[in-house]
C-alpha cells in the first residue's frame, strides 16, 4: 500500500519539475542566438561592420567606435554578450591589430562592449528576468533601450577621449558621404 500510494505521486512531481522550462519567452533565447549566428556567419555581419566603420571610423578611435557600434547592433539581433563578443571580436580584433591598435586595448573594447547586449532588446537576461519574476517583457524592453544606447555613447565617448590624448597614430578610416548613404 506504501509504494502504491508513491507511485501515484510520482507523475506529480515530474510534472512540477518540468513546468518552468515550458515557457515561450524561454523559448524564444535560442532563436535570438541562432539569428545572431546566421547574421554575422553570413554576409550580413561584414555589411554591419562595414557600415558602422563608415559610420565611425574617421574619428580618433575608429575601429573601437566601431565595435561599440557593431556591439549595440549585433545586441539587438542576437541578446547574448557571449554570442556577440565571439562573432565581432574574431571578426574586430585581428582588424584592430592590423591598423596599429594595442591587442589589449582591442579585446578591452570587445569584451566590454559586448556586455550592451544586455540592456538592448532582446536581451536574454531580461527574458529570464520577466520569465522568473513574472514581470512584462515589453516593458523591460522598452527600458532597457535608453541606458543601453548611453552606455555606447560613453563608451565610444572613452575611446574619443583616449584616443585623442594618445601620441601613437592609428589608421583612419575616411568614407566619402555618397559611400556611406550607399551603405545605409
Amino acid at each position: 500500500a506504501v509504494l502504491s500510494e508513491n507511485m501515484a505521486q510520482a507523475p506529480l512531481v515530474i510534472v512540477k519539475l518540468f513546468t518552468p522550462t515550458q515557457s515561450y519567452p524561454l523559448l524564444a533565447i535560442p532563436f535570438f542566438i541562432l539569428a545572431g549566428s546566421l547574421m554575422m556567419s553570413g554576409s550580413l555581419g561584414r555589411k554591419l561592420v562595414g557600415f558602422a566603420a563608415a559610420l565611425v571610423g574617421r574619428y580618433p578611435g575608429g575601429l573601437g567606435q566601431v565595435s561599440v557600434v557593431g556591439s549595440t547592433v549585433f545586441g539587438g539581433v542576437s541578446g547574448s554578450a557571449v554570442a556577440e563578443a565571439s562573432a565581432l571580436g574574431s571578426m574586430l580584433i585581428p582588424w584592430q591589430k592590423r591598423e596599429g591598435y594595442p591587442p589589449a586595448f582591442a579585446a578591452a573594447v570587445t569584451a566590454s562592449s559586448s556586455v550592451i547586449a544586455g540592456l538592448i532588446p532582446p536581451s536574454i537576461p531580461l527574458i529570464i528576468y520577466a520569465t522568473v519574476s513574472n514581470t512584462s517583457i515589453a516593458s523591460l524592453f522598452i527600458a532597457g533601450i535608453l541606458p543601453g544606447l548611453m552606455l555606447s555613447g560613453l563608451f565610444m565617448l572613452w575611446i574619443f577621449i583616449s584616443h585623442s590624448r594618445r601620441s601613437e597614430k592609428v589608421a583612419v578610416i575616411n568614407v566619402p558621404w555618397p559611400e556611406r548613404i550607399r551603405l545605409l
